[in-house]
């Protein structure tokens, strides 16, 4: 197959039409360059469930509990393959709606917060920027992941690294408990038929090849 991705590992550059941001799929990643302007295309879902991976204490993003309700806490806990463990990137706009797998539920600052410190669950999605993120590609295919509303980033609370840490947003600095990995979760097929954008001057849909 013919597939435009770049490289596992490859470093994010910075160009004058803007930043690169990239979206991990299994050891490769799909290159978005986000352009000082561009037309957005539209969402088509995301149809593959993904593990997110704290880069510091290496748990997982999870609901807690297996919590299936409106404003249920997320943490970082030891892996299980269960459907609370998994979830989908879905682009509009130029930014991604995550949503968990077990409740359907999307990832949202607590009460459209935006200091620093600021609780982060799972809860009906509303069309607001707090509902929003998007991927900031560091080394090594880890993503520093910021809430369109707030600025802030995905963060385990006070660097902690047990089973069952809190999971916050915060002022972004450089430590590996703002970074985050994402692998296909078990039994997931990357989508490559989603649309993840279409920008000027940037990868297009007809840049890939479908598998």
């Amino acid at each position: 197959m013919n597939l435009s991705f770049a490289a596992k590992g490859e470093e994010a550059m910075r160009t004058k039409q803007g930043k690169i941001r990239a979206f991990a799929l299994t050891g490769l990643s799909v290159i978005l360059v986000l352009g000082a302007t561009h037309s957005t295309a539209n969402a088509q879902g995301g149809d593959s469930y993904y593990n997110i991976r704290n880069k510091n204490s290496e748990l997982y993003l999870q609901v807690e509990g297996e919590g299936t309700h409106h404003g249920a806490n997320v943490v970082q806990a030891n892996f299980e393959d269960r459907d609370d463990f998994k979830w989908s990137l879905e682009l509009e706009k130029g930014d991604y709606k995550i949503q968990n797998k077990n409740s359907k539920l999307y990832l949202q600052v607590y009460d459209k917060q935006t200091h620093h410190g600021a609780n982060v669950v799972q809860a009906n999605f509303e069309d607001r920027d707090d509902f929003k993120w998007s991927l900031e590609l560091e080394k090594g295919d880890y993503y520093n992941i910021r809430n369109k509303n707030s600025e802030l980033y995905l963060q385990v609370f006070d660097k902690q690294t047990h089973h069952g840490a809190n999971v916050i947003q915060a002022n972004l600095e450089d430590r590996d408990d703002f970074k985050w990995n994402l692998r296909l979760a078990s039994g997931e097929s990357p989508d490559y038929n989603c649309r993840f954008a279409d920008f000027h001057g940037g990868l297009k849909e007809s840049d890939a090849n479908r598998v």
